[in-house]
């Protein structure tokens, strides 16, 4: 989760769209649980595993002989530390439509290097020297 606003996040809320693999077959929304957090504007949250039920989106898309698929998640609620909300109407729309929002993009990019380079930071350094092999 990455706080693009100008508030304090004290609560956000993902949502869950299961797909095929086209993309074309939606086979369940699922709500999330709400996750309390303390995220200031450009701050970003691994959400807990307590931010979203899988069981029951597993159960569904078993019961419906669905083998394997995509798996959206994405922000259908936050909560400010002034008692504002954002909501996405997720269940209404029935799914996540694309926004391109060149201002939000770019709001955006520092917080994805800061990932990226995180990410990077986990990878295994290699060193073809110190495994033994021949140079």
């Amino acid at each position: 989760m990455a706080n693009v606003s100008d508030k304090p996040v004290i609560r956000y809320t993902l949502g869950w769209l299961l797909v095929d693999n086209s993309g074309r077959n939606q086979l369940g929304i699922f709500p999330g649980k709400p996750v309390e957090a303390s995220l200031a504007p450009g701050d970003t949250h691994i959400a807990p595993p307590q931010g979203a039920d899988v069981d029951p989106m597993y159960r569904f898309a078993r019961s419906k002989g669905f083998q394997s698929g995509r798996l959206i998640v994405g922000a259908v609620q936050v909560v400010f530390t002034d008692g504002s909300e954002w909501n996405y109407p997720l269940l209404r729309i029935g799914g996540f439509r694309e926004q391109k929002d060149p201002a939000l993009e770019e709001r955006l990019r520092p917080i994805f290097e800061r990932q990226r380079q995180w990410l990077d930071s986990l990878q295994p350094q290699q060193n073809a020297g110190a495994c033994g092999g021949r140079r």
